[in-house]
């Protein structure tokens, strides 16, 4: 359903990529944006020279590509003859999966001004496209309209209040409703969307529990951790994606081993951590296995190091949100977060269950079970992931391609 898009939207996307050329000057994400998407239309024209019509997938940054990528690999296996289109909108997405395998071309997404859309909608000619969560860019959206590509929307949530109920979100309700068909991770989103006029709407789940079972099933042993947690007889706190009130948290009130995996890895932020925890070692340089605290110094490791805890401690709670809590819970791990966790299903299911807690404030680490009842309360976080894996195959049943 094309729909005009309005000039305050066009605007405010130039605005957004003219603020990324001035960050770039002193931001190496910036620059990164910036640098991918420069002279965009030759090199994708010769990238995509032998790719005729694929299904094009888009993810904002990793963790909506984590989220999609069962689908991915799922249309890979049973329809082998179809090409594949990845694009990220954000370089800590595109750089980590560049090399991606499964699929025929990783792209940037250019930034959203109608010019860009008409031009890479062309270059693309993509069958059809699947956004994953929440992604919605108009022009792209509307240009797949004018050269009828069906649109597909999947792992989305929703929740009353959001901009589609407002006045400045009409357009993006429109497109909203343009959706071929929405996938959502529960009863209440699909209500609530159904409520505003959106058409063909199915409950499937959420696809990041069919990824982290794939997860566990794939991961491999990281042999420094195992000579480390041998070392150490009591139970292993492993801090998830910690940012620096989580870390603070867990140096006042915890005193048994523990990891800390931060969200952010530079050289100044783990210097910090090396500071605020004065007997840690690095992954990356461990040598005395003995060493209370583990700083874990690269990306891409954490999910597969729950398996060397006992429980987590999810960061983002005490700032704008929480993050994966379903990673340590398909390897039986109770999960531990601030108060910032209401908008994540899974958080609160599995606090529902007894299997997640929050604490209020930094200094309530009284609030949470001791550690003789952790593995108790871990198997039910465990269930929950068991119980309700199976999002793919309701998606790729449906998928109209």
């Amino acid at each position: 359903m094309a729909f005009p898009i309005p000039f305050w939207y066009s605007v405010g996307v130039r605005a957004y990529g003219l603020g990324i050329k001035v960050a770039s000057l002193r931001d190496a994400k910036a620059k990164l944006w910036l640098s991918g998407r420069k002279n965009w239309r030759a090199r994708y024209a010769a990238l995509l020279k032998d790719v005729k019509h694929p299904i094009w997938i888009h993810c904002a940054s990793l963790g909506e590509f984590e989220q999609g990528r069962p689908l991915i690999e799922a249309l890979r296996a049973d329809r082998p003859q179809e090409k594949i289109v990845l694009t990220f909108f954000s370089p800590s997405g595109y750089e980590i999966r560049k090399d991606y395998d499964k699929v025929d071309a990783v792209l940037y997404l250019p930034l959203d001004s109608q010019s860009n859309a008409q031009d890479f909608i062309q270059l693309l000619q993509p069958k059809a496209a699947i956004f994953v969560k929440y992604e919605t860019w108009l022009h792209h959206l509307n240009e797949l309209d004018k050269n009828g590509v069906n649109r597909y929307l999947i792992s989305a949530i929703f929740r009353s209040g959001q901009v589609f109920e407002k006045a400045m979100g009409k357009s993006f309700l429109k497109a909203l409703k343009g959706y071929q068909k929405i996938f959502v991770q529960d009863e209440e989103s699909a209500n609530y969307i159904s409520s505003l006029g959106a058409q063909d709407v199915l409950v499937s789940g959420d696809t990041r529990l069919d990824r982290v079972h794939m997860i566990r099933k794939e991961a491999e042993k990281i042999p420094a951790l195992e000579k480390w947690k041998k070392n150490h007889s009591g139970p292993v706190l492993v801090g998830g994606s910690t940012w620096r009130e989580d870390e603070e948290t867990l140096e006042v009130n915890w005193s048994g081993p523990l990891i800390v995996a931060p969200h952010d890895v530079s050289e100044i932020h783990i210097n910090e951590l090396l500071k605020l925890f004065p007997e840690a070692d690095k992954l990356s340089t461990l040598s005395n296995y003995k060493t209370r605290v583990l700083i874990v110094d690269s990306i891409g490791l954490l999910s597969q190091i729950y398996q060397y805890g006992d429980a987590a401690f999810i960061g983002g709670g005490f700032g704008e949100g929480i993050h994966n809590t379903l990673e340590p819970a398909v390897w039986g791990l109770p999960v531990f977060f601030g108060p910032k966790y209401d908008k994540f299903k899974e958080a609160r299911d599995l606090k529902e269950l007894g299997a997640a807690f929050s604490i209020d404030r930094s200094e309530n680490w009284d609030q949470l079970p001791l550690p003789f009842r952790w593995k108790e309360l871990g198997q039910g976080a465990k269930r929950y992931v068991e119980k309700n894996q199976g999002a793919t195959k309701i998606i790729l049943k449906n998928l109209e391609i």
